[in-house]
């Protein structure tokens, strides 16, 4: 193997040319395993490292542990073929897009995969953990790369969906092409807006309201997210904080139409109409009412039909 070519292609890849010499210099995409129970042990240990040590200052100095993705010892056979391709990952979209099409019809296996889940994370963490310019990376929560450390709320509900690869994935491969608008974010940065969608079964299970959100807060010909749709209310211990008028609130808003309406039933147009009048959704509802065509009075009132209980006029 020469050094020669696992270095320019770390370089043309952006990987760490010690995860080229596991996977060989020439490697454009590999063969997914699945790490074994020491295997995850082994990476977790590299994941806690900063916590473990507070002489590196919250920092991981060691280099990712490459060996266990290739080590029968720490990692194995899937038992079907499933590949993933080394390009960059520049956004979630891009991981999605990776795993989606490597696994093909074997996407539903990985769902609860989690040996499989971490493997393709660690095979992936110069582009979902990225170093620094020294080499060392800033202590994260680990749930974002071990799906095996995933925690239950106390409500029952599970915090799966925080790992990177699992998210990306499995927004797109059950939403679609309605995945689009949520998956623009960095690959290694999901922010707030995926934890809101995958967190809520309310959301993924309401093509009306997928439909909504995509026509306020995303911008088509731009592919990202419109201005504003990140915006959260304040941090504060005071009850009332002004909504913002971003993907959150909306959510919320749409939360208690719940209490009176079958979201699941209700169209875009008959949701973006329920929309309070704010100003902080004011913009967002002319930009959906115009993608929309939206009738404003007619929308309403099918809408309050379609609800359980009739709505304020």
């Amino acid at each position: 193997m020469s050094t020669d070519t696992a270095f320019q292609n770390a370089r043309s890849l952006r990987l760490h040319p010690d995860l080229l010499a596991v996977l060989g210099a020439d490697a454009y995409r590999v063969k997914a395993r699945r790490l074994t129970a020491l295997g995850t042990e082994m990476a977790r240990a590299w994941y806690n490292a900063a916590k473990a040590d507070e002489s590196l200052g919250g920092f991981i100095v060691q280099a990712p542990p490459y060996a266990l993705l290739t080590d029968d010892r720490y990692s194995e056979a899937l038992g079907y073929d499933a590949w993933i391709d080394l390009r960059p990952l520049n956004t979630m979209r891009d991981t999605a897009e990776m795993v989606v099409e490597g696994f093909g019809a074997n996407i539903e296996r990985l769902r609860d995969d989690k040996g499989a889940l971490d493997w393709i994370t660690l095979a992936r963490v110069d582009d979902l953990y990225p170093a620094r310019d020294d080499g060392s990376r800033k202590a994260r929560e680990p749930l974002r790369y071990l799906f095996r450390d995933y925690k239950r709320l106390a409500s029952g509900h599970d915090m799966g969906y925080r790992h990177l690869v699992w998210a990306s994935t499995f927004l797109m491969h059950d939403l679609g092409g309605r995945a689009r608008m949520f998956l623009t974010t960095p690959a290694d940065k999901p922010g707030d807006i995926i934890e809101q969608i995958m967190a809520r079964p309310l959301v993924r299970s309401a093509p009306g309201l997928l439909e909504a959100l995509e026509a306020m807060y995303y911008d088509e010909r731009a592919d990202r997210l419109v201005r504003g749709a990140k915006s959260v209310r304040k941090k504060s211990k005071a009850s009332g904080a002004p909504r913002k008028g971003g993907i959150r609130d909306f959510i919320d808003i749409v939360r208690q139409f719940q209490r009176t309406c079958r979201v699941s039933r209700l169209t875009a147009e008959q949701i973006v109409a329920l929309v309070p009048d704010d100003d902080v959704f004011a913009s967002h509802k002319r930009r959906a009412a115009k993608k929309l065509r939206v009738q404003a009075r007619a929308a309403r009132a099918a809408a309050s039909a379609a609800c359980e209980v009739p709505l304020a006029a």
